[in-house]
């Protein structure tokens, strides 16, 4: 049992470290430069466990594989979602109020970057302008089963 959550403690640890690194990224002049990445979001919250809800999982060493997999490809994510907000604002830089950017002086465009407006709905205020209490007709009970991963 202690070498199966050694594994995921192991795969907590690599994930940590892959978090804690700048991503580099090309600059326009031809450099590099390094990206910081945002802190990852803390799963220390306590939850409160009820006991009688818990299942030993028949196969200890599938379900240890697994979770490690899983804290390997969450913490492969974060890094190619810090990638591509990265490399997004290199071209952003590179395209400046322009909409297009092509790769030589009569190519043909490789990406667009319009400016566009759109309109969003803020639920925050909604909430707080109708309520649920007074307005249970706006609003929808929904299940769902995230997975989580715990400590």
């Amino acid at each position: 049992m202690s070498d199966i959550r050694e594994m995921i403690d192991e795969a907590k640890r690599q994930a940590l470290a892959m978090d804690n690194k700048d991503i580099e990224v090309p600059t326009a002049n031809g450099g590099v430069k390094a990206v910081a990445r945002k802190p990852k979001r803390s799963s220390e919250d306590t939850v409160e466990i009820d006991k009688s809800n818990i299942v030993v999982a028949p196969d200890g060493e599938l379900a240890a594989t697994l979770v490690k997999q899983l804290i390997q490809i969450r913490a492969e994510k974060r890094i190619l979602d810090d990638r591509d907000s990265a490399i997004k604002s290199v071209l952003q830089d590179i395209v400046g109020e322009l909409e297009y950017l092509t790769l030589s002086v009569d190519g043909e465009p490789v990406i667009s970057l319009k400016h566009e407006s759109s309109m969003r709905l803020n639920t925050a205020r909604v909430r707080e302008a109708l309520p649920i209490e007074d307005n249970p007709e706006y609003y929808s009970a929904v299940s769902s089963r995230p997975l989580r991963l715990m400590g």
